[in-house]
């Protein structure tokens, strides 16, 4: 879409086939974690609203919905919210990824946006030569066993976590700078719906519980559809073992106080089996090495030039503003050269410092798991983190100057650290430690509520499942 906009004629050659009738059981073998949760920020929906009112209101119809910033309050930080202009841009959009990329294909084919060609893989990049440097000049695909070249003046990457076409150009030679961290987390992800009548039950904040070896989430989709998801340490064998079987996952969730209401039998019902997903790093690939671009009309965009932790909801967002960002430099000039280094600067402009973030957080998340199972000592520094985190939590659900400000970097319409520079937000954090958790006491209690280790042993035990 962002690329018709400024002018240029658009193939998509799409691995998997049309989309299924039904989004429940449509499975996109080229993106296996298309039936994981996906959070759409609300600079996404900024995105849509302002690029594509016609494609907003589509999904609207298609059944999406919004989360505006106030729903997430807990009803005792309403009587202290007063409102604010910017409060309109934190609402997100709840919507299954399956629904939403079905309505885009639908859109994209009413506005003869692009040709789509289905089921067709590409087995060969084009390769010539500009003034010394690797150029593509378009592909061979294969569909059905049949090959076919496509001519053209751009090949966008958009293969993803696969990193299909990355490797084919390291297979000829082509260099790129690769920074890449393993996440060594898992995703079990199990889907429901809302049984006629019933509604989601009520939140503060997003709703779910973390801990150092866990994390547990539900999250409202479209047409009654909410996912409930279970983050797990790679290297956590009873923990793993219990998130793979629906008896042991759903007798977990039923001891969790934020989850347990989500999965009541008179509230809603599985759809399906329990989704896994583990193809999760941190990546920064760039094409431009020592300030020179290693190859020329070729670009990537989404996962298969930056991606992090998914847990973060910054897949489907990045992905549409980085698109935006390059549609605007290939606008701006016709010099390869030039469209490559432009766009990777103001990719690493837009996104790179929260991307450092981000991946901080992965490297304080890997270590207090290994305290929380006895690998790794805490450190005096680990205690006091451990207890700021307590601070805060209890900050975002009573205070709603807090929670913008925290929410605002998540939903991307400020840096995710930000908050962490203001005295205003730090002095409400202090003063709401010092006050103690009061009148939300039983909240925050509920929240540090969980099965114990040994309680999870006796989970595994009592359905006879045995952890290796």
């Amino acid at each position: 879409m962002a690329m018709r906009a400024v002018g240029c004629r658009v193939a998509i050659v799409e691995r998997d086939p049309e989309p299924a009738p039904d989004v429940d059981h449509w499975r996109r073998s080229g993106v296996p974690h298309a039936v994981q949760p996906h959070f759409l920020m609300g600079r996404l929906r900024s995105l849509f609203l302002d690029r594509y009112p016609g494609l907003f209101a589509m999904l609207r119809e298609e059944g999406v919905d919004e989360i505006a910033f106030a729903d997430y309050l807990h009803p005792l930080a309403r009587t202290r919210y007063v409102p604010k202009r910017e409060d309109a841009l934190l609402t997100v959009i709840a919507s299954r990824r399956t629904t939403l990329e079905r309505t885009m294909r639908r859109f994209v084919h009413r506005n003869s946006m692009a040709t789509i060609i289905p089921h067709t893989t590409v087995n060969k990049l084009l390769l010539a030569e500009r003034d010394g440097t690797p150029y593509v000049c378009g592909v061979e695909t294969r569909t059905e066993g049949s090959s076919r070249i496509i001519p053209s003046e751009i090949v966008i990457d958009a293969t993803g976590r696969t990193d299909a076409l990355a490797r084919l150009l390291a297979s000829a030679g082509v260099e790129s700078n690769t920074e890449h961290f393993p996440c060594n987390i898992l995703y079990f992800t199990q889907w429901f719906r809302l049984r006629p009548g019933k509604t989601f039950p009520s939140t503060s904040g997003l709703p779910g519980q973390i801990f150092d070896d866990f994390v547990i989430g539900a999250l409202p989709a479209d047409n009654g559809r909410f996912s409930v998801t279970l983050q797990v340490h790679r290297d956590d064998t009873e923990l793993t073992t219990l998130a793979k079987h629906p008896e042991t996952f759903r007798e977990f969730c039923r001891r969790l106080p934020a989850i347990a209401p989500w999965i009541d039998p008179d509230r809603a019902e599985a759809t399906g089996p329990i989704y896994g997903f583990g193809m999760m790093d941190y990546l920064w690939r760039s094409w431009v090495v020592k300030g020179e671009p290693r190859i020329l009309g070729f670009f990537a965009v989404g996962d298969s030039v930056i991606r992090s932790n998914p847990r973060f909801g910054r897949g489907c967002t990045w992905a549409a503003l980085g698109a935006h960002l390059l549609a605007d430099v290939v606008a701006a000039t016709r010099d390869p050269r030039l469209r490559l280094v432009r766009y990777e600067k103001k990719l690493r402009n837009t996104f790179r410092k929260d991307w450092m973030t981000m991946l901080a957080i992965e490297r304080t998340t890997q270590r207090r798991f290994q305290i929380a199972v006895g690998h790794t000592p805490a450190t005096l520094r680990d205690r006091f983190a451990s207890l700021l985190d307590r601070c805060l939590l209890e900050s975002l659900i009573a205070d709603p100057a807090v929670f913008r400000a925290v929410w605002s970097g998540y939903n991307g319409f400020a840096r995710m650290s930000s908050w962490t520079t203001r005295f205003d937000i730090w002095a409400r954090i202090i003063k709401r430690s010092m006050v103690g958790p009061g009148e939300l006491s039983n909240l925050i209690n509920q929240l540090r509520t969980r099965p114990s280790r040994s309680e999870i042993g006796e989970i595994l035990d009592r359905f006879a499942i045995f952890s290796s």
